[in-house]
């Protein structure tokens, strides 16, 4: 499985690829819709952001990126998820 993010001011998209395949967009404060698609169908998800919070890499080379929000699956019962992305530059060598 392969996981690219993107990172805008007021908008992340995550893409993933692989055996499991979606791509996901986190606004704050509103839903949006994409497919969830695995081995043994596809899902259609609505996410709502609710928090979003990032903090670009600092003098010591280190980023964070906060994200709460809920997901129903079909319809589904929504769910509360919280993702936190640390990073840090690697060094050259």
């Amino acid at each position: 499985v392969c996981n690219l993010i993107t990172i805008h001011p007021h908008k992340v998209t995550i893409k993933r690829s692989g055996s499991i395949t979606m791509r996901q967009q986190f606004l704050e404060g509103r839903q949006t819709e994409s497919m969830y698609e695995h081995p043994y169908g596809s899902m259609h998800m609505e996410t709502h952001t609710t928090d979003m919070t990032y903090h670009s890499m600092n003098e010591l080379n280190q980023g964070k990126l906060f994200i709460s929000y809920k997901v129903k699956l079909n319809g589904t019962n929504e769910r509360k998820h919280e993702l936190m992305i640390s990073y840090s530059k690697e060094d050259a060598r």
